[in-house]
């Protein structure tokens, strides 16, 4: 596989967002933490995210993730995936959440990461198969995972485990693709009591997704709230993706949001405002080139914004 264009790190090197836990070298954070301000056991459960560089040449790399995957594994995962997904009678999208399969993708991860237990371990995009099977058998499916999940914690293999998302609980609950976050925890505390490790959903929170603030659709204690208000009743910690929004958030944003955040440029103020998002725990940024790394990391030493600061975003007419 060439090297990739405009790569920055030694021998097509690349970085990896990766939530670990022992045998982890110390290395540059990558999440903009708000604190722990609505985790307060945050700071005994070392959960942090870490820059993980690997040198090895691409081309002798047997594991890669997302679009730096070679192609060869890639084709060999898939085949694998449709595998269990026939099982599972959702070939279609080659997703699988059977047990057999998350334990051999639970494995992979532990050895291509040098640890023995991992911090958070998450279902991706678990939704995707909503559009395939029932809402009953799709719930079945995750307690099933969920029950591997929990003796995978027993095994101390991980610590916690999750779901990381895109729609799931951002749509309108008549969406085919949407969640309940009190429903998945009642599926967790089914499987394992109050005692359950599903603490951790991840999903996408940016200047231009705000539904996990603004979208009152999580239905808790007979009325609905948007899911911060949910995870923080159920004691779930939320970690928001797509904080820059590939990128698209790092420039040309409008003058209000300068004038409401304040910072020295608009990637500074697109983290800003994820990390002050009530609720949010940690805002996830992909980077690719060093200098992006080192500007990123200039916003651990800034106080999250204000409530007045955060406020002045969602008022209208002259004062926003």
């Amino acid at each position: 596989m060439p090297a990739r264009k405009g790569s920055e790190f030694p021998n097509d090197s690349f970085a990896e967002l990766a939530i670990t836990s022992q045998k982890r070298p110390r290395m540059s954070t990558c999440a903009i933490s708000t604190g722990g301000r609505f985790w307060p056991r945050l700071d005994r459960l070392a959960i942090d995210t870490h820059l993980r560089i690997s040198s090895e040449p691409s081309n002798k790399r047997p594991w890669r993730t997302d679009s730096i995957r070679s192609a060869q594994w890639k084709a060999a995962e898939l085949r694998y995936v449709n595998s269990e997904c026939e099982k599972e009678r959702s070939c279609r999208i080659s997703h699988s959440m059977a047990p057999k399969f998350i334990a051999d993708q639970l494995e992979r991860s532990r050895r291509n990461l040098g640890v023995e237990t991992i911090d958070v371990y998450y279902l991706h995009n678990p939704e995707t198969q909503l559009g395939e099977v029932p809402r009953e058998m799709f719930n079945t499916r995750l307690r099933a995972a969920f029950e591997f999940l929990e003796s995978a914690v027993a095994a101390a293999k991980i610590y916690f485990y999750g779901l990381a998302t895109w729609n799931a609980f951002r749509q309108t609950e008549n969406a085919q693709d949407f969640l309940s976050l009190a429903a998945m925890e009642s599926l967790a505390r089914d499987v394992a009591g109050g005692s359950h490790h599903f603490r951790f959903v991840q999903l996408p929170c940016n200047l231009g997704m705000t539904e996990a603030l603004t979208r009152a659709n999580q239905p808790l204690d007979g009325t609905r709230v948007p899911i911060v208000g949910a995870a923080s009743k159920l004691g779930i910690t939320l970690v928001a993706s797509a904080s820059m929004l590939q990128g698209q958030l790092s420039r040309g944003l409008p003058p209000f949001v300068t004038s409401a955040l304040g910072m020295k440029s608009d990637a500074e103020r697109a983290m800003q405002f994820v990390r002050s998002t009530p609720g949010i725990t940690t805002a996830l940024v992909g980077m690719s080139r060093v200098e992006h790394v080192r500007a990123n990391l200039s916003i651990v030493g800034v106080p999250p914004a204000s409530q007045d600061q955060f406020g002045k975003l969602f008022q209208r007419g002259e004062k926003a």
